[in-house]
């Protein structure tokens, strides 16, 4: 149940996850790292996603949702 949220975005595993609906709502369980200062234990540490959303101004529903990923900023590839 979203209890009228339109959009929840997540973080915490440090890795980007799916994105979902949920009833009315979206759902973005985790956007990864997009700034991070260690080389974390693998590869998904260093990505992140930036979300996109288009809102229906009148009804403030989602129209649309891209999510884009994006490589994690001061960590190269080891």
């Amino acid at each position: 149940m979203t209890r009228g949220a339109r959009l929840i975005v997540g973080s915490g595993p440090h890795t980007v996850q799916r994105v979902e609906d949920a009833g009315s709502a979206v759902v973005a369980w985790s956007l990864g790292n997009l700034v991070f200062d260690g080389p974390g234990p693998d590869a998904d540490w260093r990505r992140g996603a930036l979300l996109h959303v288009t809102v229906d101004p009148s009804t403030g529903r989602i129209w649309q949702r891209n999510l884009r990923g994006v490589p994690v900023a001061g960590i190269s590839a080891r």
